[in-house]
């Protein structure tokens, strides 16, 4: 994406808000911040985004640091206070729960004490019903059906807190009739849908209404270029993205299918996220210019107009059709964040005549894979177009090497420069040691290893396993140290992961199995940025894991980061177990 000036930041910002983009909204707040604007706003933009990211204790800790409880003029900054405490209450249970909701409940009656607004009155209202004091529910519902911005309701947030108030009063039918009348009023942000909080059984309906239309993920088979039958098929892909509502979608932009769902979505003034699997320029040789005249000129535009494109990896496109594979499994990974994001789910849309998969790589595989997950797929029959289409033959490397997609783990132990010499043994046994058990504990998905003085490096299978084998070597050294004791919270292992295509070969030196590529350069530029004792990955793992285990791990959006040694900026997120509720 481009950034404007810093003059239209905000703007920026703001508008990010409204789409339901809190990645951008937190990018944008963060280099405000940055480059010195000390505009309250950015810093609640920036807290809220770590909210609606799922993230509460970032979002706390910012509230804390950047002081936003102290803004008693900004209503937005004393409601959030009310939303972080919403969010511990709905993952806590028992006494906890309601002490939350309660606390919930009184932040947002601060805000509407210091400015009179409806939003955080019906939200202390609801919070007050959730933590089982309904008769204040009730009378605070009441306040807010006579409050004079929701007589009429102007907007969809008034009209959803029409709704609400309604709702609490058990006025059921006379609250959908108001969401229905605020939904038809305009253009509603996905992240306004996003943001509305009813959250009880009474108030399903309700919920099903407002949350926000599904993120798609989309792939489909080339074809050469055909007026009619193209047009025939373009109106099918109008027909069910009108259906879904969604403005949303991942996917690449190989000729015919592809593009074709691309330009549905420009035409709705959506939002184009592209990830290619290889640079443009091979791209286009490859998966674009067989389709024949008119593609590459339409690949372009769609370029042009997207809201972002993804490089999935720094490598040209060689001779193995796994990067291929790499790629869409890493649209659809990035789609699956951002419904998560969103509060929505995230849908397949492909266009495929159901010919069965050739290996790992195409369409048949993408649906299989995505409905593998339990996921739901739309499959539109292409017709009567010419799928004759094949891929240019990809550049070869000169030599006949393997190329594999794997996860791949560099770590370090800050403050190891500073240990005395007599310690150093003690290093190898109590930090080396334990890591070298854990190892042990995952063979044979552990593919490769090495080490010399503090650090360590792994290929490992896949991306779940090595997001378990780091997760279980943080909390091997948790509370270990061995430098000075106080410089302890300046002392620890640094673990940076990645995931992505590379080269399995022999090392012709020592005979042993070796991995190489440019991939492994970038997952060794991560760990330098680390926190000691935290584990860093980049937005391709992240990616791929949420195809794999998105109920296992969480990664936490920091924002983009300067890479090591000049290697550039990229998007940083941190790994984590997902707590059970």
């Amino acid at each position: 994406m481009d950034w404007a000036p810093q003059t239209d930041l905000l703007a920026q910002a703001e508008a990010a808000r409204r789409d339901g983009n809190p990645l951008a909204v937190h990018d944008l707040a963060q280099r405000a911040i940055a480059a010195g604007r000390t505009e309250v706003r950015f810093r609640y933009l920036r807290a809220l985004a770590s909210a609606q990211m799922g993230d509460t204790e970032q979002a706390e800790r910012l509230y804390q640091s950047d002081r936003l409880g102290l803004a008693t003029a900004d209503e937005d900054c004393l409601a959030l206070r009310g939303r972080l405490h919403k969010d511990r209450a709905l993952s806590a249970n028992g006494d906890e729960r309601h002490r939350r909701f309660e606390a919930a409940s009184e932040a947002c009656l601060q805000a509407y004490a210091a400015r009179g607004g409806y939003f955080p009155a019906i939200n202390a209202a609801t919070m007050a019903w959730a933590a089982e004091r309904h008769s204040r529910a009730v009378e605070l519902a009441g306040e807010v059906l006579r409050h004079p911005d929701l007589n009429p309701a102007r907007d969809f947030y008034a009209a959803a807190s029409r709704a609400e108030a309604l709702t609490l009063l058990g006025r059921g039918a006379e609250a959908v009739a108001a969401l229905g009348e605020g939904l038809r009023a305009g253009r509603v942000g996905l992240g306004d849908r996003a943001s509305t909080s009813l959250d009880t059984s009474e108030q399903r309906a309700l919920l099903d209404a407002v949350r926000p239309t599904p993120v798609i993920t989309f792939t489909g088979q080339m074809f050469h270029a055909d007026g009619e039958a193209e047009m025939a098929l373009a109106e099918q892909v109008d027909r069910q993205i009108d259906t879904l509502g969604s403005v949303i979608a991942y996917g690449s932009l190989a000729c015919g299918s592809e593009i074709l769902v691309a330009e549905a979505i420009l035409r709705r003034s959506g939002e184009l996220q592209v990830v290619l699997p290889c640079g443009v320029d091979d791209f286009v040789r490859a998966f674009v210019s067989p389709g024949g005249a008119g593609w590459s000129e339409r690949f372009c535009q769609c370029l042009d107009r997207a809201a972002n494109v993804t490089r999935a990896t720094r490598m040209e496109h060689l001779a193995h059709p796994s990067q291929r594979a790499y790629g869409s499994q890493m649209a659809r990974g990035l789609a699956q964040l951002r419904a998560g994001q969103l509060a929505t789910t995230a849908i397949q849309l492909a266009i495929w005549d159901g010919s069965p998969a050739a290996g790992d790589v195409g369409v048949a595989s993408d649906v299989s894979a995505w409905r593998n997950q339990g996921l739901r797929a739309i499959v539109i029959d292409p017709g009567p177009l010419d799928l004759s289409v094949e891929a240019a033959a990809p550049v070869s490397s000169g030599e006949d090497v393997k190329r594999v997609s794997r996860a791949i783990i560099f770590t370090d132990y800050k403050a190891y420069s500073h240990l005395q010499e007599s310690v150093i043994p003690t290093f190898n046994h109590e930090i080396m040691g334990r890591i070298g058990k854990v190892l042990e504990r995952f063979e044979p998905a552990i593919l490769s290893r090495n080490t010399w003085g503090d650090a360590f490096h792994a290929i490992i299978a896949d991306a779940v396993t090595a997001a378990e084998v780091t997760l279980v070597i943080a909390e091997a050294l948790r509370g270990v140290r061995i430098g000075d004791p106080t410089q302890a919270d300046q002392e620890g292992m640094r673990i940076g992961l990645h995931y992505g295509p590379i080269y399995e070969d022999t090392d012709l030196i020592t005979g042993c199995l070796t991995f190489y590529g440019s991939e492994i350069t970038l997952a060794a530029r991560i760990e330098p940025e680390v926190i000691p004792g935290e584990i860093y990955t980049t937005q391709a793992f992240a990616a791929i894991l949420a195809t794999q285990a998105p109920d296992r791990y969480a990664t936490r959006y920091l924002g983009k980061r300067e890479l090591a040694k000049g290697y550039g900026e990229a998007p940083i997120y941190q790994l984590e177990r997902r707590i059970k509720t």
